[in-house]
């Protein structure tokens, strides 16, 4: 038989420091859920956790929403919306989140070729952090110092390109303005699972095997056609 390698998608862009067009892993978490009185709105047969927490991020005092799954004993596929999120409590069916998941990953972002446009003192959360980024036109990136961080706790770093991460600063997170945040079916082990089940992935990228049920292929066109009807390009 005949084996061929197929392409499915393209090669992500990559820079020095930051994939920006590889998704990142949703922050949306099974398992919790938060204080039934906080509750603030229901909604029915909503269609996915991301359907849910995009519900959550259009109304202005909404602090987290719960989805609950196909396998609920009760009001599967509901959308809970919560004014507060202090307390996780647990729950075997629920998919839970806050309004949005922010761009960043584990690390600072170097200060080189004039790159820093602001530096701010005492900023309470990263939430904050991104909202001075998202304020000001030139900025694209930012390093949040949270209070683990032995002498820069608090402290938000605006950026208008971020070309080196420093991935060992422990306490430091970065982000970005936009970004491609993977589906949370697509999450597995905090890392974005790019393929589906049936297709491998290998930098970047999703190939699958395909044989011909056994058979030689008769040429370039037929092995062409199997492949978009697997979902692929040749």
């Amino acid at each position: 038989a005949a084996y061929i390698f197929i392409l499915a998608s393209p090669l992500f862009v990559l820079c020095e420091a930051w994939i920006q067009d590889k998704p990142l892993p949703s922050c949306v978490r099974s398992g919790i859920t938060w204080d039934s009185s906080h509750i603030i709105s229901t909604e029915i047969e909503v269609a996915t956790p991301e359907d849910c927490q995009s519900n959550c991020l259009e109304m202005d005092s909404c602090a987290g929403f719960t989805w609950l799954s196909d396998n609920s004993p009760v009001f599967a596929h509901g959308c809970l919306m919560f004014s507060e999120i202090k307390e996780e409590l647990v729950c075997e069916e629920c998919i839970s989140g806050t309004p949005k998941c922010l761009c960043t990953v584990q690390g600072e972002c170097m200060e080189q070729d004039m790159n820093m446009i602001q530096a701010i003192t005492e900023v309470p959360s990263i939430d904050e952090c991104e909202s001075h980024c998202q304020g000001n036109s030139n900025c694209t990136f930012y390093t949040y110092f949270d209070n683990s961080h032995p002498a820069l706790r608090y402290l938000c770093l605006l950026f208008n390109k971020c070309d080196t991460l420093d991935e060992e600063c422990d306490g430091c997170i970065t982000g970005t303005t936009e970004c491609h945040v993977c589906t949370f079916e697509n999450t597995v082990d905090d890392s974005c699972k790019l393929c589906d089940p049936d297709w491998s992935e290998f930098e970047g990228s999703c190939y699958k095997l395909l044989d011909s049920n056994g058979q030689h292929y008769d040429g370039r066109d037929a092995c062409n056609a199997e492949c978009i009807m697997a979902g692929g390009m040749l």
